[in-house]
């Protein structure tokens, strides 16, 4: 199930690009439960769930300094909350859409 940013439904409703980023892990846990239940189930009985976690929280930090970079113009009338809300929702959808094209390998 590939990430939608148009789509208010399921997923939209449990992952909140609102929250701070350490909350992030959370959300990219509830992504993958959700859509990838049976890969998750592996991932949990070997024991590779908490590299894969710090993997893909440290990607999302990654996207959100690189659109602060260079998204700085586009968004120079908003304040730095809606600017944060935004880069923060822009990095989750990147995200879920790389761990989607990973996993639906």
């Amino acid at each position: 199930m590939k990430f939608n940013v148009f789509r208010r439904k399921s997923i939209v409703q449990k992952i909140n690009p609102k929250r701070s980023i350490s909350v992030i892990r959370k959300d990219i846990d509830s992504y993958l439960r959700m859509a990838f239940n049976v890969e998750y189930n592996n991932m949990v009985s070997q024991r590779l769930l908490e590299p894969f976690l710090d993997k893909w929280e440290g990607n999302y930090k990654a996207v959100v300094a690189r659109l602060k970079r260079t998204r700085f113009n586009e968004d120079s009338y908003c304040d730095e909350g809606d600017k944060m809300y935004h880069y923060r929702s822009r990095a989750l959808i990147e995200v879920c859409n790389k761990i989607w094209a990973k996993l639906k390998k």
